[in-house]
């Protein structure tokens, strides 16, 4: 059972929607952020997973309101946070309102969807971090020039999504491949196309 807050004209409320009708699961419809309404209908329709921007989640962290996972709020087995992030001040404090549910931290752009995800196993000690890529996604971290670099610490770095299937089909998202990067990544992973998207994070 999903409870869908955000808007369909957004990548993660639409996928909801769309995961919803391809499984057969229940999409219970909110159209209220307050902290009050959203746990009052998890209890009520028995919710198993919420997904949110960091609005409706710094809303909750602020309200005081917290889900009871071990009482009436037991269905809940899941959040995500997408569209954003926290602070790490907040982020540290997510888990006392979501209790024993597992957090899932999304990144990636609407572009190319969700490229990684930070699982609820490694959310405590990886908060800044942006996770491990979905199957399917190639993540690479590179240099100005184009060049890769070995990931072995935090730092700030070029991020550099390829993303495969119908995107590099879309015209209109060929401004947002960068040419000198894409020609030596392909010839690195001898990829014949690709859609690259670069965007500086942590990694």
């Amino acid at each position: 059972v999903l409870l869908s807050i955000l808007p369909f004209s957004f990548d993660v409320g639409l996928n909801q929607l769309l995961t919803a009708l391809a499984v057969g699961c229940e999409l219970v419809l909110l159209d209220s952020w307050l902290p009050a309404d959203v746990v009052t209908t998890v209890e009520r329709r028995r919710v198993t997973g919420i997904s949110g921007v960091p609005a409706i989640w710094l809303d909750l962290i602020n309200s005081g309101v917290r889900f009871d996972t071990r009482g009436r709020h037991a269905s809940l087995r899941y959040v995500t946070i997408s569209g954003g992030s926290l602070s790490k001040e907040q982020l540290e404090r997510l888990p006392a309102v979501v209790g024993e549910a597992g957090i899932f931290k999304t990144y990636g752009q609407t572009a190319a969807f969700r490229a990684t995800s930070l699982r609820p196993e490694d959310f405590q000690r990886k908060l800044d971090s942006v996770g491990k890529a979905f199957p399917g996604v190639r993540i690479y971290v590179v240099r100005d020039d184009g060049t890769r670099r070995i990931v072995s610490q935090r730092f700030i770095s070029a991020l550099v999504l390829l993303v495969l299937g119908v995107l590099r089909r879309l015209a209109l998202l060929r401004d947002l491949i960068l040419v000198e990067i894409a020609k030596r990544l392909r010839d690195g992973i001898h990829l014949e196309h690709a859609l690259v998207i670069r965007h500086r994070d942590i990694v």
